[in-house]
């Protein structure tokens, strides 16, 4: 069915069989027997100690018991014990579906079995199943990562949401990020992987203009930013020829060396950097051609020298690519079958998403035996959204990373990646090669001719919802705890802000030093600052080269290091009696947009922020947290919190946006598209697209607050 031409038999008989000699010994034992040699064959891990067991269980030879422990089985499991298999075989060899054969073996699981009109609950209390699941049986879904049970119900409210307005789909498609099973160091880490490519192409460009090439830079394309780098990491040769490569011979008139994939294109589908390099043209089209290094190379002369040059290669990817132009496997032992990977993804959250998923058709294969649930990686997925000019809709010619519509060009391209889509890839690929053609040079048909325009009116209308954390949590205040407010001379404290601070000396402003509380410091500091003919401490104490020196009574000669600086802080206290301390309120939990009603009638808006450290007062206290009932002159509009949307009119045209943090009598916000981190909104300032509004600008700009659903559409919410 569905052009399937080969079919997968006992892998575990044929290698114990055909790769260990066993056949004697196998066939005369029983079918149960031959299980336990199998469970034996699995359950030790060490050579010598499986040997031992097949010589004093199974009476092998000492010679053959070595070469069997040698024999590595397939990785893969079953979904279904051997119990349940035994079950379902009868059902099974009448014909009937794996689903119906479940249902046959086990009667009482059948209502599970059966499609859901709208994806449950991951995990469903006592309520729902009383009043919702209809007294199906449904004990949820098993998930141990806290990120991936987060992404699995962002699923469920987009699925559902999905469901509600067009109905249950045909077919459902899935491509789930791989790195949501690792932990949130590996996952920053990928993060800063991928800030550092984008920093080493924006180097690239620079170094096209440096090499009198700016127009080429200007165009901006991948390719050409591509062969920079590749030309950077084989240090300006040809891996192949030894030939040295020039500028001129990449983007010239003339070019004499291209991009070439080192496993070709149409055994892999891998066009990633790491499986490309650089190739004479000539050499690439007459020689190579569709080979891998190995099988074109590999005992001939040019063999050790091509070795030797890719060794010298640098950067990330240098490793990998010397054990690709090594591999034997065309690249299968790196990258993995294709198929495989395309086809049959399995790892944990996508076998997890899928199965959820699945659940609306009673299964990933449905009771008529139809595929319904098709989970890819992202190989094919990033080719077909290359080839249908979708990828760089968003502005710049790639991918925008910094745009969060990026995710629904990715669903655009995912929904058109088929098993017929993958394979139409690989033909095409190959029949490329054949041409005498570059294989990323091969087309893909857009579904209509106005597929990619029409793909850009849509993107440019979407309006991106944003998951908001509502929980009471967080630091309730920062970690610096302070001292008694300053008395003065009399014993009365005059301002309750006023406090002192110790800092180091290198991060210190310039105006910083006229707020030193020690007078003598302060004119050790100003007279080193001036004979250093610097203004600024962080530059002229960085290193203890340079440190100012106060001179004691006692004649000793003390380095500054630390100073004393007067400093205002709004301080909140914690604690009672010997335990009170003065800290600094940690986070916001919201603001509250007050309407202040004038004695002449006039209305007026205005802020109110209230600390995390407030808001578990009042829990702690029984008090409501947002606090209503303001008094007769005083009507709450509605509260905002850190990651909640509201509307914004900014030059003339209302925008979303969404509120990023209030402090200091500011407010930051960024619009619904934009996907960067604070830091990188903050860096890239007001012209790189940062919102930083005062109290009174952002009550100006205020159109309202808005929920923005998981279908994109927006309502009013003056909760």
């Amino acid at each position: 069915r569905g052009g399937e031409k080969r079919l997968i038999g006992n892998r575990t008989e044929a290698k114990l069989m055909v790769e260990a000699g066993v056949e004697p010994i196998w066939t005369a034992l029983s079918a149960d027997e031959r299980r336990k040699l199998v469970d034996d064959l699995l359950e030790y891990e060490q050579e010598d100690k499986l040997s031992k067991r097949l010589v004093k269980r199974w009476g092998v030879s000492p010679s053959l018991a070595k070469q069997i422990a040698t024999i590595s089985l397939e990785s893969t499991r079953l979904s279904f014990s051997l119990t349940a298999i035994q079950r379902m075989l009868p059902s099974l060899r009448e014909g009937k579906s794996v689903q119906k054969a479940k249902m046959d073996a086990y009667p009482e699981q059948a209502g599970a079995d059966q499609p859901w009109d709208l994806l449950p609950p991951l995990h469903p209390n006592a309520v729902w199943k009383e009043h919702c699941s209809g007294g199906r049986p449904y004990n949820g879904i098993e998930v141990r990562n806290p990120a991936v049970e987060r992404s699995l119900s962002e699923v469920r409210k987009v699925v559902n949401a999905i469901i509600r307005r067009w109905g249950k789909p045909e077919v459902v498609r899935l491509e789930l990020a791989r790195d949501l099973k690792k932990p949130r160091q590996e996952r920053a880490d990928a993060t800063a992987r991928m800030r550092n490519q984008e920093k080493w192409r924006e180097e690239a460009r620079a170094k096209m203009v440096r090499e009198g090439f700016s127009g080429v830079a200007e165009r901006n394309t991948r390719a050409d930013v591509e062969k920079v780098l590749l030309w950077e990491e084989c240090g300006g040769v040809c891996p192949y020829t030894g030939k040295p490569i020039s500028f001129e011979d990449l983007f010239g008139q003339s070019p004499r060396f291209e991009v070439e994939h080192i496993i070709p294109y149409s055994l892999c589908l891998e066009d990633g950097f790491a499986n490309k390099t650089l190739c004479e043209i000539s050499e690439n089209r007459n020689r190579k051609r569709r080979m891998s290094p190995y099988d074109a190379y590999h005992g001939t002369d040019q063999w050790d020298a091509i070795l030797k040059r890719v060794q010298h290669f640098k950067g990330p990817t240098a490793s990998k690519k010397l054990r690709l132009f090594q591999s034997a496997k065309n690249g299968e032992e790196i990258f993995g079958d294709f198929t495989q990977r395309q086809l049959n993804d399995t790892r944990y959250a996508s076998r997890l998403a899928s199965d959820y998923v699945g659940l609306l058709f009673g299964g990933k294969v449905d009771l008529t035996s139809r595929q319904r649930i098709f989970v890819s990686a992202g190989g094919a997925t990033a080719i077909v959204r290359r080839k249908l000019g979708i990828e760089g809709i968003l502005g710049g010619g790639e991918k925008n990373r910094k745009d969060h519509r990026h995710h629904a060009i990715d669903a655009l391209a995912i929904a058109l990646t088929g098993p017929k889509e993958v394979q139409a890839i690989a033909r095409a690929s190959a029949d490329a090669v054949a041409r005498g053609e570059a294989a990323h040079r091969i087309k893909l048909d857009a579904p209509w001719p106005e597929f990619a325009t029409d793909a850009k009116r849509v993107v440019d209308g979407i309006v991106v919802s944003h998951r908001v954390d509502r929980r009471l949590s967080g630091p309730i205040h920062q970690e610096t705890t302070y001292g008694r407010p300053i008395r003065g001379l009399d014993g009365h404290v005059k301002d309750e802000s006023l406090r002192h601070q110790r800092y180091r000396l290198e991060t210190l402003a310039a105006a910083d030093v006229e707020d030193i509380v020690d007078g003598a410091v302060r004119d050790a500091v100003r007279a080193k600052l001036a004979a250093l003919g610097q203004t600024e401490p962080k530059i002229a104490f960085k290193g203890d080269a340079n440190l100012p020196i106060l001179k004691r009574g006692d004649g000793r000669e003390v380095p500054i290091r630390r100073v004393r600086l007067k400093v205002r802080k709004t301080l909140a206290t914690v604690g009672d009696g010997p335990r009170k301390r003065y800290v600094a309120p940690g986070s916001n939990h919201h603001m509250a947009v007050i309407e202040r009603k004038g004695a002449n009638g006039s209305r007026t808006r205005e802020l109110e922020v209230v600390t995390t450290l407030e808001a578990y007062r009042r829990k702690s206290a029984g008090e409501a947290i947002v606090q209503s009932d303001l008094g007769p002159d005083r009507r709450l509009l509605m509260t905002i919190r850190s990651g909640e949307a509201v509307m914004l009119r900014l030059s003339d045209s209302e925008v979303p946006c969404v509120v990023s943090s209030v402090s200091d009598g500011l407010v930051e916000l960024k619009t619904h598209t934009d996907a960067r981190a604070a830091t990188e909104i903050r860096k890239a300032g007001v012209d790189g697209g940062r919102l930083k509004l005062t109290t009174r600008g952002f009550l100006n700009a205020l159109v309202g607050k808005i929920v923005i659903s998981e279908l994109g559409a927006c309502r009013s919410s003056n909760d």
